[in-house]
């Protein structure tokens, strides 16, 4: 008789849409998960209801934050909801409004994935004594956990030595454990002994498959069998490892795909063998999170259930691979198990989250666990789609903004949004047509998963023809495919000689600007006339732009514009910037570095230009949205003139002025009394409390018989260049050409230092000073400089 196949399947598309905190009547728990958590977990079945309605909504949350916040969080069975951890006050307010509850820690994900990749490097192909290693959000450290420290003493001490967040943890020695696919049923590798099924999957073309542990479907070929009606190896189901590249059982991954292609034509079903505990079926797939509950099919120790304990680890096999990406639970299992299906979730929202790798002590045994290989890395490796029985995988495909008009040489975004409408998570491929000559449309990513999102750039260059364009979006997943219209209308006003078109927005209006997110005409601050532009607002925003494509003018040397910022908060949320983009060279120049001050006055910011090249200006003001400390920017005066710099050079080079004069500051600088080179003044880049990027330029011309110029400087900076730095740089704008007169340097300097460095006279130069911090509390880095001159 031929069995059926059972299975688990796959959506991704987890919403932010919640699910209430007690299972309802009308979508109860599938009998088997709450017997299951009975069973392992020692719950009354209201409990298991509870805590798996609770779940769920836990991982609908962390799928909406994202996969990188996802790995920073974990379900806590005790309050009921998701914990994440975070390191700064933006990441706490997106957790905390997405529903979750944000934890402060000292180390963010980035640090600590960047050391469990140390770790990995210094253990190679494997030490001796070591199960494995990876990152523990909960105690915002790395874990390496073995089961001899004799034999990993030296390996230890290495890696321990490499920061106080990584610990050493005793556990029990890994192993791969022989076994077959089915959501729990067995299936034979030829003449070897079993594995578990875990779960059936289709191409694109309708072709079926199984997908489970690779170290099951190594060799290439190979005839694959199910079992009988007495549950013993009985006939043919289909061909394990089609051509050799099926099977992957190293650092990648161990995950294999069996073709369910026999003539004895097995068919696929969506539920799992629960070995008499309930019925149980899936209709998608989902990434665990720390503490989530989870139950495992296997042919051997049947039906387990458990609390994921550990994600994204690696682990190092007795006798056999290292592989990265695997997750550990507190479940039980034993040889014969491998492949089998992990599940979670509730209802009819029950998910297929892995397939069985291995284990340590086996069940009966004091401390067990599993590990288990996500199920969705081996889909997305081969572009199978999990079988939802007959729910056919639909997705859904839309578009934050539906229309934008441009100047012809400039650019707008849209995003695209998609979602799992039922069935299985599929691939989603995004392409545009319809866009005109002069008009390209790229994505950032250019394919997703489903429930995920993409960045659309329309760019336009100079030569685009002004119009109103259909533009359709379209995205092909692996059965079907969605579209979605957009509408471009180019416009190509260049502005009086090509200069830039209201630079002083005295219209009332931002005629000839582009807007993004929040920007307005106001009468108040203006440093001109009687308006100005106030990008952000009074009101809590994210990041606001105003942008304008220009070609500057005959005779046009230079662009200037005035800004007055309003930043209760630190650069470290809030922020404005300017970019300055040659269109025709294809380069961009921050002429504004990020800077957060309450300013009481405009300040002015300068920039070559070349006449009759396109250029396109970026005015940014980045808040954090929160409602607390509003930023927001005041531009006024966008000018491009002959840009004639002082015939004299360098002005205020002694900053005896008692102000910065003739200088263009960004981020912390000030003029001050100690210490100074000469005279009774200097200059301050940086602050003596932690900073980020501090900066002071000057454009001058080298006057008549100029053959050097020098300045002087002495620097503060208790840390290493890998972290902070001083660096001068100078641009020669007659030939174009930058040089770095002092290179990345970080120093405790007793006296002050000399630079100098040819120029030529005539020539127009731009000299800039750079101070970086990385704001670190326990070491802030300063610079000072003083005495900058030309001299013959």
């Amino acid at each position: 008789m031929r069995s059926t196949l059972r299975n688990l399947v796959a959506a991704l598309a987890l919403t932010a849409a919640l699910l209430p905190v007690t299972a309802s009547a009308a979508d109860p728990v599938p009998d088997g998960m709450v017997a299951g958590l009975q069973s392992d977990l020692g719950l009354t079945a209201a409990q298991a209801r509870t805590r798996l309605a609770q779940q769920d909504t836990a991982d609908r949350i962390a799928a909406a934050l994202g996969r990188d916040l996802a790995a920073s969080a974990w379900f806590d069975a005790t309050s009921g909801k998701l914990t994440v951890a975070v390191t700064d006050k933006t990441t706490a307010d997106r957790v905390r409004a997405a529903g979750a509850v944000p934890q402060t820690v000292a180390r963010s994900a980035a640090e600590l994935t960047g050391l469990a990749r140390q770790i990995g490097a210094l253990a190679g192909r494997g030490v001796a004594g070591v199960s494995g290693w990876g990152v523990d959000a909960r105690t915002n450290s790395v874990v390496i956990t073995v089961h001899d420290r004799g034999a990993a003493a030296g390996f230890l001490d290495t890696a321990t030595a490499l920061s106080p967040a990584v610990r050493v943890v005793d556990g029990s020695p890994q192993r791969q454990q022989s076994g077959v696919v089915q959501a729990g049923d067995p299936w034979w590798p030829g003449t070897e002994s079993n594995c578990s099924i875990g779960f059936a999957a289709v191409d694109s073309t309708g072709g079926k498959h199984l997908v489970t542990a690779g170290h099951c479907t190594n060799d290439a070929n190979q005839a694959a069998y199910g079992k009988n009606t007495s549950g013993t190896k009985g006939e043919q189901l289909g061909t394990s490892n089609v051509g050799g590249s099926r099977s992957i059982n190293a650092n990648e991954g161990d995950f294999g795909v069996v073709a369910v292609n026999h003539a004895n034509n097995w068919s696929l079903s969506n539920t799992v063998n629960t070995w008499g505990n309930g019925a149980v079926s899936v209709n998608g797939t989902a990434e665990a999170v720390v503490g989530d509950a989870v139950c495992h099919s296997g042919n051997t120790t049947q039906w387990r259930c458990g609390k994921v304990t550990a994600v994204n680890q690696t682990v190092v096999y007795q006798g056999g691979p290292t592989i990265e990406g695997l997750t550990y639970t507190d479940a039980c299992s034993n040889s014969g198990d491998s492949g089998g299906g992990y599940v979670m979730g509730s209802g009819s929202t029950a998910k297929a989250v892995g397939l069985h790798s291995g284990g340590g002590n086996p069940c009966g045994q004091s401390s067990p666990n599993t590990v288990f290989q996500p199920v969705n890395e081996a889909l997305q490796k081969w572009n199978l789609t999990l079988y939802t029985s007959d729910v056919p995988p639909e997705f859904s495909l839309t578009l934050s903004a539906t229309s934008g008009s441009v100047r012809a040489g400039s650019a707008t975004t849209t995003t695209v949004n998609t979602a799992t409408v039922s069935g299985s998570a599929q691939n989603i491929t995004l392409a545009a047509t319809g866009a005109p000559a002069g008009v390209s449309v790229t994505f950032n990513p250019g394919s997703v998963q489903s429930g995920g999102s993409s960045t659309a750039t329309i760019a336009t260059t100079t030569a685009a023809a002004a119009g109103t364009y259909p533009i359709t979006v379209t995205g092909t997943g692996t059965t079907n495919g969605h579209s979605a219209s957009y509408t471009l209308t180019v416009t190509t006003d260049p502005g009086p000689s090509g200069s830039i078109v209201n630079g002083d927005f005295e219209t009332g209006d931002l005629t000839g600007w582009t807007k993004a997110g929040t920007a307005s005409n106001v009468t108040s601050p203006v440093h001109g006339g009687t308006k100005a532009a106030l990008v952000g607002s009074t009101t809590a925003t994210v990041e606001s732009t105003l942008s304008q494509t220009f070609t500057a003018p005959t005779g046009a040397g230079q662009l200037s514009f005035w800004y007055k910022m309003t930043c209760p908060d630190t650069v470290y949320y809030d922020w404005a910037t300017a970019a300055l983009k040659d269109n025709a060279a294809g380069t961009t120049t921050t002429v504004l570095a990020r800077t957060c001050s309450t300013d009481t006055a405009y300040k002015q910011v300068t920039a070559p230009v070349n006449a009759g090249v396109s250029y396109t200006l970026t005015l940014v003001n980045h808040a954090d949205g929160n409602p607390y400390d509003i930023s927001y920017t005041a531009f006024d005066d966008v000018t491009v003139s002959g840009g004639t710099p002082p015939a004299g050079g360098v002005v205020n080079g002694d900053y005896e002025t008692g102000d910065l004069g003739g200088w263009t500051s960004a981020g912390a600088t000030g003029n001050i009394a100690t210490p100074v080179h000469g005279g009774t003044r200097a200059a301050r880049i940086g602050a003596v409390t932690p900073s980020t990027d501090s900066t002071l330029s000057q454009t001058f011309t080298a006057p008549a018989g100029a053959t050097q110029l020098s300045f002087w400087y002495k620097m503060s900076c208790p840390d290493t260049v890998a972290y902070a730095w001083f660096t001068a740089t100078l641009k020669d704008n007659t030939t174009g050409a930058t040089s770095t007169p002092q290179d990345k340097i970080c120093t405790q300097a007793k006296s002050f230092q000399q630079v100098t460095v040819p120029v030529t006279a005539g020539h127009s130069y731009t000299l800039t000073f750079t101070n970086h911090d990385d704001n670190y509390a326990d070491d802030p880095v300063y610079s000072v400089v003083d005495d900058v001159t030309t001299t013959s």
